[in-house]
């Protein structure tokens, strides 16, 4: 049996987030019809990215700063779901969604940082690439709706559904990734240059990752 290993840890420092993230994006699409009072999910990715950057190293400030907006959202996010606070009280709801916009971008760009900062391209390295791309489609679910929670109008469903985390999270993926299926489009200047600014972005990073990694690989067979 082997014994319990820092090291291995701290090697794999992406693993552990990539696992959860991934756990998060299957799972998504089937809460639909899901009455969850506690926030599972979003408790879980959250402890997994505070681990994260306990073993990364991420400058006191800004760790404290993560746990205080991660936690402040995940708090928030219990209250409504329990009724202490109404899901129909706007001013919560973007209190909610804009600590959560802040808390995964500011996940994002430490991640960014620190993946782009390795010397060495490792399997480790690869999947904490994988993490920010998965990361900012998440990102964008809790944009949009922080943009339908100030202007309900700024996006409309072709199917006539309510635009809500499930069917943003289909949208977020979708333009992402540039497949773009039409069943919802934005309609306010806003939401449509945010959705530009989302296609291009995820094309933009898949772009500069990969070419990182091949040019690390290269520089490391010319080093040896």
């Amino acid at each position: 049996m082997k014994k319990f290993n820092l090291r291995n840890i701290i090697r794999n420092k992406y693993s552990h987030l990539l696992f959860s993230i991934v756990a998060v994006f299957l799972l998504a699409p089937f809460l639909e019809n899901v009455i969850v009072v506690f926030p599972v999910t979003n408790m879980l990715l959250f402890a997994v990215i505070i681990l994260t950057f306990r073993i990364m190293g991420v400058p006191r400030s800004g760790y404290i700063a993560v746990i205080c907006l991660g936690s402040a959202a995940v708090s928030l996010e219990y209250l409504i779901g329990r009724g202490s606070i109404s899901p129909a009280n706007n001013t919560a709801l973007i209190m909610l969604l804009s600590m959560y916009v802040l808390f995964i971008g500011a996940t994002i760009v430490f991640l960014i940082k620190s993946v782009f900062a390795e010397k060495n391209i490792t399997t480790d390295t690869v999947k904490g690439g994988i993490s920010i791309y998965l990361l900012m489609g998440f990102w964008w679910i809790f944009l949009y709706s922080l943009v339908l929670a100030v202007n309900p109008g700024a996006m409309i469903s072709t199917a006539g559904e309510t635009l809500d985390l499930v069917r943003l999270y289909r949208f977020s993926f979708a333009t992402l990734t540039t497949v773009g299926y039409g069943e919802i489009y934005p309609k306010s200047e806003l939401a449509i240059t945010l959705s530009n600014f989302e296609a291009v972005a995820g094309q933009i990073y898949l772009t500069v990752f990969i070419a990182r990694l091949v040019g690390m690989r290269i520089l490391s067979k010319i080093k040896k």
